[in-house]
């Protein structure tokens, strides 16, 4: 993944005020449609960037259980 993309989902976390797994679902097809990105091309690397691994949960599940600001720590960490 582009760390631009990366860096721009970040900003997009950032600003989710209720962290729980329908936001976080909605974020992240909203970005890919208004970017115009196949999901699974943000998903699997994403998925990559906070798992260390391709084969996961759900992106969503793993985000949701990680917590905002672990997922941040953890994209920082990429960034």
């Amino acid at each position: 993944m582009q760390k631009k993309i990366l860096s721009e989902i970040k900003k997009n976390i950032e600003t989710l005020d209720t962290w729980d797994i329908n936001n976080i679902e909605q974020l992240l097809k909203d970005f890919s449609s208004f970017k115009g990105i196949k999901f699974k091309d943000i998903g699997l690397p994403l998925r990559a960037v906070l798992t260390g691994t391709l084969s996961s949960p759900s992106i969503y599940n793993v985000l949701d259980c990680l917590g905002k600001d672990e997922v941040l720590n953890r994209i920082d960490d990429v960034l």
